[in-house]
């Protein structure tokens, strides 16, 4: 027998006193056999003696391994030894395909995933690919309150009292300010998505593509949450920057066309005396943005670092849910310090296996979540709208 065959004996020998190991127990009869045929072939052949199973000492029963011999194996040991390597190579796949069935099973009531290994006729690649979608970095500039109540109320205070003036030493000539305090509710409401999944795919898993099940749905309802903060309706969405009316302040675009260096430079200038630049961001589509890049060729105002692009030290978020209409009046950028944007979160994505219908083997996996969110501080943002078009 060659060396590479014989080497492949004292592996399999070793990673089965390595599983017994691991799993705290003895070796059944049937790989007890084969471990006692796989060391009288190795004894035979090899001068160094074959593993040694780690079974306890005090049980007269347990395999021990043979000193090297002389002798030929007993007739029908390399029979035992194919026969039986076969025989519990598919036993092995066999509770390995059972196991992964509970354990998908369990993930889904427990609502998490587990990835399980990939079988079947084909071989897939272990990288899970998936389409790209909106960017999500908006996200990390607003304001969000998790496991919010059904009406979740935003402490809203204003900073200028609206009735501060010189009054006389008894106070005659002072007023009630109303304005210093107002609460903004926002109510978190459901969204919905699933899935069909079939009895197939979860058995076969390519790729390992049931561990992406969880990550994936919570992605989406991200994804929904940056979109809808951008250019949400308000009606059956969360009310976006680009589409709440109650956001006055604005600049004009000096020239036909897509924005210029000099439309972004006035619109920063409608909030930097309120706030520093390092706590303001603009929310633009990256079509406009590129025009931008390309027209500062001196690299006088665009400026990048870890990631992120910056015009005169305001951030920049490219997003593709921004309007690029250049009718006259319309939309093109939004710039603001988005920390006064609140998101009340009720809850985190929770998933649930729907039982399919009598008949059918694919099941629906269903995400749900509940948040709102508007712009809590309307003063706190500002737009750039296009003037007269040619």
């Amino acid at each position: 027998m060659n060396k590479k065959k014989l080497e492949e004996l004292r592996k399999a020998n070793d990673a089965l006193l390595d599983q017994i190991k691991k799993e705290n127990r003895e070796l059944t009869p049937a790989e007890k056999e084969l471990f006692e045929a796989r060391n009288e072939v190795l004894a035979f052949h090899s001068e160094e003696p074959p593993a040694q199973p780690t079974e306890k000492r005090s049980d007269p029963a347990a395999p021990q391994a043979p000193e090297t011999r002389s002798a030929p194996p007993a007739p029908g040991v390399a029979g035992i030894v194919v026969a039986e390597t076969r025989a519990l190579e598919l036993a092995a796949v066999e509770m390995k395909e059972e196991a992964e069935s509970r354990a998908i099973a369990t993930a889904l009531l427990e609502k998490r995933a587990v990835a399980v290994g990939a079988n079947g006729d084909s071989q897939f690649s272990n990288r899970v690919f998936e389409i790209p979608g909106d960017l999500t970095n908006i996200l990390n500039a607003i304001t969000m309150e998790t496991n919010a109540a059904p009406n979740t109320k935003f402490p809203l205070f204003s900073p200028n009292l609206d009735n501060v003036k010189r009054v006389s030493e008894d106070g005659t000539g002072s007023t009630v300010s109303t304005t210093a305090f107002t609460p903004v509710v926002v109510t978190p409401a459901p969204y919905l998505a699933f899935v069909p999944v079939s009895d197939s795919f979860l058995k076969q898993n390519p790729g390992g593509a049931v561990a992406k099940l969880a990550p994936m749905f919570n992605k989406q309802f991200l994804r929904k949450m940056a979109k809808e903060i951008v250019f949400g309706t308000g009606s059956g969405e969360m009310l976006g920057v680009f589409k709440d009316t109650g956001i006055t302040a604005n600049a004009t675009t000096a020239a036909p066309g897509g924005p210029k260096i000099v439309d972004i430079t006035a619109l920063i200038a409608k909030l930097t005396g309120k706030f520093l630049r390092s706590e303001l961001s603009i929310v633009i589509n990256p079509i406009f943005w590129g025009a931008i890049m390309a027209e500062d060729i001196y690299h006088t105002h665009v400026t990048f670092q870890n990631g992120i692009f910056a015009f005169d030290g305001v951030k920049i978020f490219e997003n593709d849910n921004a309007p690029t209409t250049l009718t006259a009046g319309s939309k093109v950028a939004v710039i603001g310090n988005f920390t006064d944007y609140g998101v009340a979160v009720a809850q985190n994505v929770e998933l649930r296996m729907i039982n399919p219908v009598a008949g059918s083997l694919n099941s629906n996996l269903q995400g749900v979540s509940y948040f709102d969110g508007k712009a809590i501080v309307t003063d706190s943002f500002a737009y750039l709208k296009t003037g007269a078009q040619t």
